[in-house]
């Protein structure tokens, strides 16, 4: 079990989507660019959001210009990986 917790950075891209979920751990978002809908609320650079852990919240929609936050997860047995995220990629014709 980890004890220092984790960072994540997540770029979501425009008109991404991410289902209702939890984490077994309390954690911070912060936007630091483009927009994110959250369970009906917008928000935008500099916002943060505290998460109880094993609180539901979601779904997730990045808004039109996409959206990147950093998660800072408590310590304890974070779910998530220490990583750069880059979540619902639009797919290209080239690959």
């Amino acid at each position: 079990m980890r004890d220092e917790g984790t960072v994540s950075v997540v770029h979501y891209w425009p008109g991404s989507e991410v289902p209702p979920h939890f984490h077994n751990v309390d954690y911070c978002s912060v936007v630091v660019e483009g927009s994110i809908e959250v369970t009906r609320r917008v928000y935008e650079p500099g916002s943060m959001r505290f998460v109880r852990a094993n609180t539901a919240y979601g779904p997730l929609k990045a808004g039109p210009e996409g959206c990147v936050v950093i998660d800072f997860f408590a310590g304890g047995n974070a779910d998530v990986p220490v990583e750069t995220h880059f979540l619902d990629r639009p797919a290209r014709g080239d690959d």
